[in-house]
Parts: C-alpha cells; sequence; structure tokens
C-alpha cells in the first residue's frame, strides 16, 4: 500500500476546484479553496476510511488471547473496534471451534443458566459489556486459546503523507466517500447531486471490495 492521505487530499481540491489541476495543492497555504478547511476535509477522510475498513473487512488483524478456566469475560487489543471471528482452541481436545456471535437477550432465552453453567465456549458476546471486553458462552471449562481475527482502528491521517489503510486499488472509494460526506454537508458547499453521486460510487467500492472477498 503507498497512496499517501497528501495524493487523495489533493484530489479532494481539484474535485472543487473550477479552474483545472494547477491550483489543487493540499499543502498549499492558504488552501486554494474556500469550500472546504484542510481539517474538513481530513477529519472526512479518517471517518470514511475507517467507515470502509468497518463495512468492507478487507484488513483484519490477527490476536490471541490465553483463555482461562472459570473466566468467561476478555480484553480486546487496545486497537480493535471490531471483532470479526472469534474462536476457542480448548486444551482438553485440542480443537479449535468458532464462535457464534450472540447477545444477552438470547442467552437468557435459549440458556437461561449460562452465567454460571460450565462447559467448552460455543458462542461470543459483547452487549452489555464495557468497550474493549468480549465474553464467551457458556463460562470455560478448561483452558484454551481464543484466536482473534479483528478490525483494527487505523492510524490517524493528518495531510502529511501517512500511507492511508485502504489498499491502493480502493482508496479512490476513500476519495468518492470523502467527496459525498463533505458535498452533503450543510452550507455553501451543499450539492445534493454530485455528493449522491459520489455516494453511489462509494457504496460500489464497498460492493466490489466484498465481492472479491467473497460476501
Amino acid at each position: 500500500m503507498s497512496v499517501t492521505d497528501t495524493y487523495v487530499s489533493n484530489d479532494v481540491v481539484y474535485r472543487v476546484l473550477e479552474n483545472g489541476n494547477a491550483d489543487a495543492d493540499f499543502v498549499a497555504s492558504p488552501l486554494l479553496t474556500s469550500m472546504f478547511s484542510k481539517q474538513e476535509i481530513i477529519d472526512s477522510m479518517n471517518r470514511v476510511q475507517q467507515a470502509f475498513l468497518l463495512e468492507t473487512g478487507v484488513i483484519v488483524t490477527l490476536d490471541t488471547i490465553p483463555g482461562q478456566v472459570g473466566k468467561p469475560k476478555y480484553d480486546l487489543p487496545e486497537d480493535s473496534i471490531r471483532p470479526r471471528r472469534v474462536t476457542w482452541h480448548d486444551a482438553s481436545d485440542d480443537k479449535t471451534r468458532v464462535l457464534t456471535q450472540t447477545d444477552t437477550w438470547q442467552l437468557d432465552t435459549g440458556a437461561p443458566n449460562w452465567p454460571s453453567d460450565r462447559d467448552i465456549p460455543i458462542a461470543w458476546w459483547e452487549t452489555t459489556l464495557p468497550q474493549q471486553t468480549l465474553g464467551v458462552a457458556k463460562t470455560p471449562l478448561n483452558d484454551g486459546v481464543i484466536g482473534l481475527l479483528y478490525i483494527a482502528l487505523a492510524a490517524a491521517l493528518d495531510g502529511s503523507g501517512i500511507v492511508l489503510a485502504v489498499p491502493d486499488d480502493f482508496t479512490p472509494y476513500v476519495l468518492y466517500g470523502t467527496l459525498a460526506e463533505l458535498l452533503s454537508s450543510d452550507g455553501p458547499s451543499f450539492d445534493p447531486v454530485r455528493a449522491q453521486y459520489c455516494k453511489q460510487r462509494y457504496d460500489e467500492g464497498v460492493e466490489l471490495c466484498r465481492l472479491i472477498l467473497g460476501g
């Protein structure tokens, strides 16, 4: 991955200028467009990039958490913003099981004694828990290892040349998502026609990425 935030920011400026590419310089001072400030562009790009990563799961991080007998709740990595896949490798039979995501209502309805029952975990949940915390159900009967695939918080973009976390082929959709958000904001820059077009292109990129990843 090699596309930088400066490159995409220049492209954003170019798309909202009426006089061609000559003045599309994000690092220029002052910024040669009065429609948006540099900070508005960067803030929008950060939001769109993170949303794209969340919606597609195109980049995931693998980690493991030691599981303990009688311990149903575990801290997630600090940079985790959404688990995508959770497994349990039980020490008793050396088998790995994919855990099903559930919530406390389903657990209360289907297995009323789940908080006190102990067995090999078959599900994971995070409702009613603090942020960065994951629970497994039922409470582990044996030691084990939690396998975790998660969406990580991307490095913050600031316009200084930081490389985007999105693969290069999908960075144009970060551009379109950023333009869609900026052009749909209240004020003189409000342009619903172009905003709708850019949103369609962003959604196209999300669906394309999901198709490539197989779902």
